[in-house]
């Protein structure tokens, strides 16, 4: 298995957003996500918003607002949940790609830039000779960045 990141399309719109309208205040900003969906053109957002608070189905209270450049923000009540949903990574709405940050609460909305996301995938079949990390390192870097490489077993 490797991981990936995989760039995706920049979004030109540069809308400002103040946090203190965003975020609750009883909300810590540690325990928050920013999302965006990584397609060409962007949903609906409050399609996405609803689609993947029903995706993460956590214990506790999560809210999630739309937040700018086509980016959702998610708000856990618990921080064991915002874990689960990072570790659980990739995520995906309607085929495409659902990058996701962990926001910093010194980070300006408007400087947030959601352009890749990790994700992994796992090759089967290959033929012996391109089981090699470096062969497999030069395959991925043609189209992202190798996070990750897993020895493959020997199973027969």
């Amino acid at each position: 298995m490797s991981a990936m990141r995989r760039e995706v399309p920049e979004d030109s719109d540069d809308d400002v957003l103040d946090l203190g309208t965003v975020l609750p205040p009883t909300v810590p900003q540690v325990v928050c996500l920013v999302g965006r969906v990584c397609a060409e053109k962007l949903p609906n957002i409050f399609v996405v918003t609803e689609v993947m608070l029903k995706t993460f189905n956590p214990k506790g209270k999560l809210t999630a607002r739309e937040w700018g450049k086509g980016m959702v923000l998610f708000s856990f009540e618990r921080i064991d949940n915002c874990d689960w949903v990072l570790r659980n990574q990739p995520w995906h709405f309607d085929g495409h790609l659902f990058a996701i940050k962990t926001l910093i609460s010194s980070e300006q909305p408007s400087l947030i830039i959601l352009r890749t996301s990790s994700f992994w995938t796992r090759a089967h079949d290959l033929s012996l000779v391109y089981r090699s990390e470096a062969v497999i390192r030069s395959i991925v870097a043609r189209v992202g960045i190798l996070e990750l490489f897993e020895k493959p077993s020997m199973r027969i």
